[in-house]
């Protein structure tokens, strides 16, 4: 799948809304689906470059966790990736919030995403 397809999968929203010539950090969303191999290689081999080199400074990382799911008539949910996929949903949007620090919680969903890469995600 070419990087221009890529975007169908991610959602950026990045907006500098003041008209001053001050300084401000760039505010970037990342809605992102675990278990979705693009996704995971987005954020380990992409995404992990701006806390590499200092970009993050200047940078406020909003991470989503973000499932393709529907609902079975039987009131169910389906995952596209699997029940894993909600389970690890779940992990990654606790700890965002019990790590609001983007430094903490990437360094976690980086270790994830990394594993779903692996495909030792559920070990």
């Amino acid at each position: 799948m070419g990087f221009t397809k890529l975007f169908l999968f991610f959602f950026f929203f990045v907006s500098n809304p003041s008209q001053s010539y001050a300084a401000e950090n760039v505010s970037v969303t990342l809605y992102y689906e675990t278990l979705c191999p693009y996704c995971a290689d987005f954020i380990v081999n992409h995404l992990a470059n701006i806390f590499q080199n200092g970009l993050i400074s200047i940078v406020n990382l909003r991470m989503v966790p973000w499932g393709n799911a529907w609902l079975n008539s039987d009131g169910s949910f389906a995952y596209q990736h699997g029940t894993d996929e909600c389970l690890i949903n779940t992990i990654e949007a606790c700890t965002i919030t019990i790590y609001p620090n983007v430094n903490r919680h990437f360094t976690f969903i980086h270790c994830v995403e990394r594993l779903t890469l692996q495909n030792k995600h559920s070990k």
